[in-house]
């Protein structure tokens, strides 16, 4: 076997992942690692993006520079196969050599782990999560050391103690939240914004939670949710963009917006503990509120798609199970609301019925459910059935609309023809 691990080494880092003697090895873990360079090879990151594997995984790889080339203690990082940078030169000149001594032990093979891809006000960036151990390095070299979950987990303990109480009022800083919103929504729509957009729009905001701190206004937690804005397009801004959803959500538990924002943000990384352990901390009526995002990553129809199908369904699994132990209908009826219309469009009749049936009873007012459910009694005759399916959606009253009205006339033909003459008429 030849000593290096890369087939006819180049001068040069080719564009491509060169040939390896051997397949890499796998060695994902909680280590993150910033990749730098990446904003000299935005097409490449693209392109890698692109060509993600089946289930929507990223794989990077670590290739050392041969004696050589240019930089001779350089590490270049392949992701799906695509050159999108190196590791920083600190890190690299630590870095190389025990590349070549793991190689060395294992038959040629070179370290490959999981990448994530962000976008950030300077263009695309990657960083990878490795277990630094096997190679016989500290994860203290690679500066961050937790993951997005090992940082979120550090900080939700914040949404363990109750709401704070604020009454106050603060009408100027409030005014100048305001300004500073719809600043977020325009540096976010230019594509040609300056580097220092972000990190001005950030200064202003800060001064503005400050003020709002001061007056305890309820607005605290607007301005926690802005500031997550202008931080989560910011390289190496991760754990302040964190706290910032975090402390958004503990001032106000009804705060939809910033939850999902959340969910949104962590699903770059997602696994089942970790949503589990944040969805269990927020309120019933915060959960039905989020949970369409959490089952869009479930499915891999987020921003990232990063979700194993198979890890998607141990989650939707485990909600369930959360929502049983806890007598959560809300969740109970929106999860088998789901698992009906997903299973209908499939083309399994039964098991959506099925599902219908039980998001009913745990109390779903999904319209939705409600329409399809109700067709399918009324051609099997169950007239009573659908009239009570249907009473229970149209009581919620911000349901508007043809469909309301095509429900409304379907329950009181359903209501004569179960012989139910008391029933007052819907309209």
């Amino acid at each position: 076997m030849p000593v290096w691990p890369v087939r006819d080494p180049q001068s040069e880092t080719p564009s491509r992942l060169p040939q390896l003697v051997a397949p890499p090895a796998w060695l994902p873990g909680r280590t993150q690692v910033d990749v730098v360079g990446e904003s000299f090879r935005q097409d490449s990151i693209q392109r890698a993006v692109r060509d993600r594997e089946p289930n929507g995984l990223l794989i990077g790889v670590l290739v050392p520079a041969p004696p050589f080339a240019e930089y001779p203690e350089a590490v270049a990082v392949y992701v799906q196969t695509h050159h999108v940078g190196y590791l920083a030169k600190d890190i690299a000149r630590q870095v190389h050599p025990m590349l070549l001594r793991f190689a060395l032990a294992n038959s040629g093979r070179l370290p490959a782990c999981p990448a994530q891809v962000e976008d950030s006000d300077l263009g695309l960036w990657v960083t990878l999560s490795i277990d630094p151990a096997p190679l016989g390095l500290s994860p203290e070299l690679f500066g961050s050391s937790t993951t997005i979950a090992a940082v979120l987990d550090g900080l939700l303990h914040r949404l363990d103690q109750p709401q704070p109480y604020l009454s106050g009022l603060h009408p100027a800083a409030r005014a100048a939240l305001e300004v500073a919103e719809r600043s977020c929504e325009e540096v976010d729509a230019d594509y040609d914004r300056s580097p220092k957009a972000w990190p001005r729009l950030e200064r202003n905001v800060r001064g503005i939670l400050d003020e709002l701190i001061k007056a305890s206004d309820p607005w605290i937690s607007r301005a926690w949710l802005a500031l997550a804005r202008t931080t989560r397009y910011q390289k190496g801004r991760r754990d302040d963009t964190l706290r910032a959803y975090v402390e958004s959500v503990y001032c106000d538990r009804s705060g939809a917006e910033a939850a999902r924002e959340l969910l949104a943000y962590v699903a770059i990384a997602p696994t089942v503990p970790m949503f589990v352990s944040l969805y269990r901390r927020l309120p019933p009526a915060l959960r039905v509120a989020v949970l369409p995002t959490l089952l869009g990553v479930s499915r891999g129809y987020d921003r990232y798609g990063n979700m194993d199908p198979g890890e998607g369904e141990l989650l939707r699994s485990a909600l369930a199970t959360l929502a049983t132990d806890e007598g959560d209908n809300g969740t109970l009826a929106a999860l088998a609301a789901d698992a009906g219309l997903r299973a209908e469009k499939g083309g399994d009749l039964r098991t959506a019925v099925a599902r219908y049936r039980e998001a009913v009873a745990a109390g779903s007012t999904d319209p939705g459910v409600a329409d399809r459910y109700s067709i399918w009694l009324v051609k099997e005759g169950d007239f009573a059935e659908a009239a009570a399916v249907l009473r229970q959606a149209l009581a919620v009253p911000d349901q508007s609309g043809t469909r309301r009205e095509r429900m409304a006339k379907r329950l009181n033909r359903c209501a004569r023809s179960a012989g139910d003459v008391g029933s007052q008429r819907v309209t």
